[in-house]
């Protein structure tokens, strides 16, 4: 890294103080920094952070898949629900479980088992 490198500002959720980091993903919109940030992050006060912001399924399951932790992890999904009976299929969510439906099973849901 070089002199002008560190002179330029940096922005919070990269700053070196975890408070600090959690502060600022709970402000931030780019879905690709926080993904990196759900994956890459030291602190898990800060993962956790970039999770509540995060909405994607298939990428909270994939966190859910390349974590050590091993306790049961729940996920709340959010879909368009045209019925509201599980009639029109329009929540389905693919689960390792075959095809779900967030009205009538969910919406919450082991983080690991959707996809």
């Amino acid at each position: 890294m070089s002199l002008l490198d560190r002179l330029k500002p940096q922005p919070k959720w990269k700053h070196p103080d975890p408070h600090i980091r959690a502060a600022a993903v709970l402000d931030l919109d780019d879905a690709d920094e926080l993904r990196s940030i759900v994956r890459e992050d030291a602190d898990a006060a800060v993962r956790r952070a970039a999770v509540k912001r995060l909405g994607d399924a298939a990428v909270l399951a994939d966190v859910a898949r390349k974590s050590k932790v091993r306790r049961s992890v729940q996920a709340l999904l959010e879909e368009r629900m045209a019925c509201g009976t599980g009639i029109c299929y329009g929540c389905a969510v693919f689960t390792r479980r075959g095809v779900r439906l967030v009205c009538k099973d969910g919406p919450r849901f082991e983080l690991r088992e959707v996809f």
